[in-house]
């Protein structure tokens, strides 16, 4: 399983605002489609999924996706890969790794594909920055030996 941490099963989680959340403790994320090992520190802000209000009746923030949607954040935040990779990593992490099921990790994935550019063509060098600050990725390779 390329969850090598597991935050839901521990409530790693402490709300700090009306939606935004901090990871309690570091979450390890092995990807095969990239061939890194995401370490995601302690603290890393995160609103969980990013849905839109209009979709929060259906599919709410803090649901059985979050550990896959908090890598997805951060991963387009700290813009380590293209939008692309790391839309592939999400979609990877939610069909193999996940209790999400294939129709909702493909309604996730297609979500991120439609709308994922406008977030990402926001960022700025501080949210990039601050991303980077909190994901370290090390190649697999070097990780496990």
């Amino acid at each position: 399983m390329p969850w090598l941490t597991r935050q839901r099963k521990t409530t790693a989680l402490n709300k700090v605002g009306p939606n935004e959340w901090a990871l309690a403790r570091d979450i390890i994320y092995h990807s095969p489609v990239s061939g890194f090992v995401y370490e995601i520190k302690e603290g890393y802000l995160t609103d969980l999924a990013s849905i839109p209000w209009f979709y929060r009746w259906r599919f709410k923030p803090d649901g059985p996706w979050w550990d896959e949607s908090i890598l997805h954040d951060i991963l387009y935040g700290a813009e380590f890969h293209s939008r692309g990779t790391c839309d592939e990593v999400f979609k990877h992490a939610l069909l193999n790794d996940s209790k999400v099921g294939g129709y909702r990790a493909r309604v996730f994935y297609a979500a991120v594909r439609l709308g994922g550019g406008a977030v990402w063509s926001k960022h700025t060098g501080h949210t990039v920055s601050y991303a980077r600050e909190y994901l370290n990725p090390v190649p697999a390779d070097s990780y496990f030996q």
